[in-house]
Formats: C-alpha cells, structure tokens, sequence
C-alpha cells in the first residue's frame, strides 16, 4: 500500500500483544514490558513482523530495509539476544531483508 501512513506501535499495545503469547509460556507481563520495550525500539529501524514462543525464548521477526539492516542488526546485538538469522527476501523485495531475533525468556 504505497502512502499508506502506518500506525505508531505503542509499548502497551505490544506488551499486551506478546503477554497473550507469554502466558502459554508461563511468563508474567514484566517479561512481556522488557520485551515490548526492545521491540518497539526496534520498530524505528525495522517493521516487526511476527513473534512466536520457540524453543530458545520468543522470536520476533522484523522486515529490515537494505539500508537500515546494519544499524538495526548493532542495536540488536546490544540487546543480548540469544540468536539472530538474516533472510534476503530475494526476488520477491530485493531490497528487504527478514531478521529474525530469538530473546530469552528469563524475567
């Protein structure tokens, strides 16, 4: 949707987005704040995508433009997350790329 104006993410709305999907990993909303907050900051270099529970924490994916993909990937290394995988999204966007960031759950 070319000059589709995009809504802000709020802390809050993402906090209670990932505490639903906490909850089945029995963690409580302070860990969901942490990560919401994480998230959100990332939202500046990158659209979040998706989030899953998985086996190492909960991944979040963000759709990274070519040129904001190494500010985002230093910012998330600061982060300490547990694990990061780049996609090149190829043929279909050539000039985006799909990070997916894998964060512990510890509180």
């Amino acid at each position: 949707m070319a000059g589709a104006k995009k809504k802000k993410l709020t802390q809050a709305e993402v906090a209670g987005a990932l505490a639903r999907q906490l909850a089945a990993a029995e963690r409580g909303e302070e860990a969901a704040r942490k990560l919401a907050r994480l998230v959100v900051d990332n939202a500046r270099l990158a659209e979040p995508i998706r989030s899953n529970v998985c086996t190492l924490g909960i991944c979040i994916d963000f759709e990274a433009p070519e040129l904001k993909l190494s500010k985002l990937l230093e910012k998330v290394a600061l982060q300490r997350p547990r694990h990061i995988e780049v996609f090149p999204l190829g043929i279909v966007v050539p000039d985006k790329w799909r990070v997916s960031v894998t964060y512990g759950l510890e509180d």
